[in-house]
Order: structure tokens, then sequence, then C-alpha cells
């Protein structure tokens, strides 16, 4: 412990070939790659924001009110091989921080639509004049505008079909910084993003730089309509299947904005338990149960299962497995996962939506179910 918080150490022994000590050991303490309030959810889920943050507040809603989760204070330090670990600050609790989510958009930093469509938060004080909340820039990452609202201090989203604000969610906007990077394609066919500012790279896998190259296919059919479709401010625009199914796997996202479920962790368990969804048995609980192959431009596959199990007469539980593997024959539907619920008439929504995609007919991701 440092100044009253935990930190990382590593003691350092100096000895000769043959083991002796031959100086006086030393204690190096960790410097923190950076220091953040993270919020815990009782399923596992990390948040780093800050608490005072839109986002914070927006936590607090949406886990904090039904005690599904807490507030803690850590430090973030990162290893010399590159791992990061998280220390708590106040009982030294630590973990290594594996499969941060996090979103790349490419855009001019001045002139791109993602840029002009950016927010910045004002900056709050307390009676003494100390900073309790830090300016932010949200980006938009719908075609809805957003704005923020000094009077609530929450950031808002533009309703097109409503004609209305309303607080936006996270499907809604995100907080980033902009960085200037250069991206290269190698003999393999891997696409490599270089920061040229800090030399950090990385590997972009299942979703490449130009969006052209993503292609629908059904039943190993390429789908390759054009469409017309209504944008959200009510323009008429031609549209191509991928389109069309970006829209229905909008839908499946927006499956976890109904709510937590109410189901025990035992409950839910057991649901995972049955049997797969089976067209010829109306009584399976398993109602509905959707494979989405993934394959990007360097060959790497990824299924994902979505699962949809009726527990009582408008509730059904939803659960998502992860196959990084091209064969689908190894699903168990045991190692699903989930903790949300969906109505009844999402499902047939979901359902409507897909005959939709394969017939050519525009999908709505926020029609009304």
């Amino acid at each position: 412990m440092v100044d009253g918080k935990y930190t990382i150490a590593t003691r350092i022994v100096t000895t000769d070939t043959q083991g002796n000590r031959i100086a006086t050991d030393q204690t190096r303490y960790g410097t923190p790659y950076y220091t953040s309030d993270y919020f815990v959810t009782s399923n596992g889920f990390l948040y780093f924001t800050s608490k005072s943050s839109y986002m914070g507040k927006t936590l607090d809603e949406k886990y904090g009110a039904y005690k599904n989760g807490e507030w803690h204070t850590g430090n973030v330090f990162l290893t010399a091989d590159g791992a990061y670990v998280l220390v708590d600050s106040e009982d030294g609790t630590w973990a290594e921080v594996k499969g941060v989510t996090s979103g790349l958009y490419f855009g001019d930093k001045d002139d791109s639509m993602l840029s002009k469509t950016s927010i910045q938060t004002t900056p709050r004080y307390n009676e003494f004049g100390e900073l309790t909340r830090p300016p932010e820039t949200y980006y938009a990452t719908t075609t809805e505008q957003i704005r923020y609202n000094e009077s609530t201090g929450k950031v808002e989203v533009y309703n097109s079909t409503k004609k209305e604000w309303e607080n936006a969610t996270f499907d809604d906007c995100t907080i980033g910084l902009w960085n200037t990077g250069a991206y290269y394609k190698t003999e393999s066919g891997e696409y490599i993003i270089i920061n040229e500012e800090t030399g950090d790279w990385g590997i972009m896998t299942l979703s490449t730089t130009n969006s052209s190259n993503a292609y629908v296919f059904a039943d190993d059919v390429l789908l390759d309509y054009i469409i017309k479709t209504t944008s959200s401010t009510g323009r008429v625009q031609d549209s191509t299947a991928t389109y069309n199914f970006r829209q229905f796997y909008k839908a499946l996202l927006y499956a976890s904005l109904e709510g937590m479920s109410d189901l025990s962790d035992e409950e839910m368990a057991a649901l995972r338990e049955l049997d797969d969804f089976s067209s010829t048995d109306p009584n399976n609980p398993c109602q509905l149960k959707i494979t989405i192959y993934c394959k990007d431009n360097s060959g790497n596959e990824r299924n994902l299962v979505y699962r949809f199990y009726r527990y009582t007469e408008r509730k059904s539980y939803i659960t998502i497995e992860v196959l990084d593997e091209a064969d689908s024959s190894n699903s168990d539907s045991t190692k699903g996962y989930g903790n949300f619920y969906v109505l009844g008439s999402f499902i047939d929504k979901i359902i409507s939506d897909a005959q939709k995609v394969v017939n050519g007919e525009e999908v709505v991701s926020t029609s009304k179910y």
C-alpha cells in the first residue's frame, strides 16, 4: 500500500551467478497506466467511467437501483508483457482485464460527419469551486441527432418517429478520443492499424475498413438485391441487402433494453439445460434459435447463436452463445449466456424481420412490436 492506496509492487533481488545476494533487496512500485472509477455488475461486467459522468448516472439508473452492481475506484497497470491489471484502491483486489470492448470509427477529425455531430458537455463545479464533472465529448453512433441538455445534465437523442427528445442510451452515443494512424494489409490478408504517435497497433477482424466488402448469405445463397428504404429523416434511398440485414441485427441488439430477467441463477441454468428449439414441438420452452455465421476477409470465423426461452406468458429469457469456429454442430445450449428478457411480441418481430431480409423487404429496426 502506498499513500493509502493499493498498488503493484515488485521485489528485486540481485545475485551473482552462484545465487549469492550481492546487493540490498529493493522494492519497486508500479505506476498506474490510469486511474478510474469502475462499476461492476452482479454478473461480472466492468464499466470504466466516472460516477458523475452521464454514463455513470445511466449505470446507476440501469443497475444500481436494482442492487445489481456497485461502484469501486481502482488503478489499471500495464505490465511488461502487455497485460492490463486492475487493482482496487481500497481493498487491493486485483484481476487481469481482458477483452475490453471498444468501438473503432474511421473519419476525418475536422470534416467527418462523426466529428460534426459530436457534442461536448459542460463541466460542473460544487459550491467550493471543485470540479465534480469534467467536460466530455460524445459522438453519435446512430443516424439520430444528439444534444446536451444543460438543465437536466443529460445527453439526449432525437426520436424521429415520436418527434421528441429522449435520454440517450449506450447504443446512441459513445465517448472517444481522436488518434491518427495508418493501416496495412499483410501478405496473409490481415489488416493492421498502427497509431502513428504511439506506435500501438492491432489487427482488425470481422470488420474491415471497407463496408462494401460485407456480404449477406441465407442458406448459402447470396442476397444481392437493391430495395427502396426510408431513413429516419424521411428520405427515400436505395439500400442493399447488407444494409437491410444490419437493421435486422440492430433489432437483435435492442433485445437487452427490456430489462433484467427476474429469474434466479438456478432458474436460468435450468432453462439453458432444456433441449434446443424444435419446430415440431410447439410446447418446447425454446421458442426460437437463430445462428448468425460471420467470416472476415482473413478467413476468421465466428458463430453467434441466439436462443429465446419462454418462462411466463409474456416474457422470454434470451441467451447468446459465441462459437469461434466454423462448425456449429458443437453448439451447446448450456454454454449460452444472458441475464435479460424480451417480450413475446419481440420474438414475433424478429421472425418477421428475418423473413423480410431473405425476401428483399424493408426492415425497420425501431418498428413497434
